[in-house]
């Protein structure tokens, strides 16, 4: 499948997802011909191909648009619809603050050189922040649908979800990931509060989970990503304990704390462990113990 190109899940009636080959899952909430999209991708071009693809399908008008959290490879798109955008006001903030420093001219300029790919994407990129936000939480009546926005944190520290109860479905953005090893990043993930909110959500009375990348799944996806962080964190606790570097922690724990019946996917599992170790490093210069 081209980047370009997408096809369209239906989980519940009114429930769908878009999935595009290598990118980021986009939810779809449809109801009374009004949509709710979920995240918009970093291709503006192909955003707008899903924008019109959702309105052309189900004849209808996108209401609201929803960013899960900051990444660009989720907020990218966003010049794309013409909706109001909701999110965290923690994911406006940085989304904010990153035009100065790793969305400024410069380095957008930088990505489009380092991938052919971006040049003609990135050519009129404008990075559009959300216009509504909540603080930790909100409820929306979507014509009879009641959603629930909660800021959770973890993957990143405006990482939020789109939980549906009477559906029991949820939308996890990066928080989860299905059928892959996920992604966690030194500069802003924190491995031990994803934990905690992995913990957290499997107490939801969920049915289905949306990844923010990856295949659909249920709880089952949540506990392996528990385990697979939770086992990381004390390999990365053993690793910085025993004084060994960065670059030697990741070779150290290539062997520790797979995935069950995941391919293993040995770049992301390194980065993994680099960003575990960087995360208790900067609990030991905050003075804090990495227990």
């Amino acid at each position: 499948m081209d980047r370009n190109e997408f096809d369209i899940e239906t989980l519940r009636d009114g429930v769908h997802v878009v999935r595009r080959a290598g990118l980021c899952n986009i939810g779809v909430c449809v109801k009374d011909r009004f949509a709710l999209v979920i995240d918009s991708g970093y291709l503006p071009r192909a955003a707008k191909k899903i924008s019109s693809g959702v309105q052309n399908r189900f004849d209808c008008t996108i209401e609201l648009l929803f960013n899960t959290h900051y990444h660009s490879d989720h907020t990218f798109g966003n010049q794309a619809f013409s909706c109001p955008i909701l999110a965290s006001e923690r994911c406006r903030e940085i989304m904010e603050s990153c035009r100065a420093t790793y969305w400024s001219d410069k380095e957008i300029e930088a990505a489009r050189r380092e991938d052919p790919h971006l040049i003609d994407e990135w050519r009129d990129l404008v990075i559009t922040s959300p216009t509504i936000t909540f603080d930790e939480s909100m409820e929306y009546d979507f014509h009879g649908i009641r959603l629930i926005f909660q800021r959770l944190g973890g993957h990143s520290p405006d990482s939020s979800v789109l939980y549906l109860p009477k559906q029991r479905l949820l939308f996890a953005g990066d928080i989860a990931f299905g059928g892959r090893y996920p992604t966690i990043l030194d500069h802003d993930s924190d491995p031990a509060e994803l934990v905690d909110v992995l913990n957290k959500l499997t107490l939801y009375d969920i049915e289905t989970i949306v990844p923010g990348h990856g295949i659909t799944g249920g709880k089952e996806m949540l506990k392996l990503l528990v385990d697979y962080f939770a086992g990381l964190l004390e390999a990365g606790r053993q690793a910085y304990g025993k004084g060994i570097s960065r670059d030697e922690a990741a070779d150290w724990m290539r062997n520790r704390c797979h995935i069950p019946d995941i391919p293993f996917d040995e770049r992301r599992h390194r980065r993994n462990s680099m960003s575990v170790w960087q995360y208790l490093d900067h609990l030991k210069d905050n003075r804090e113990t990495p227990t």
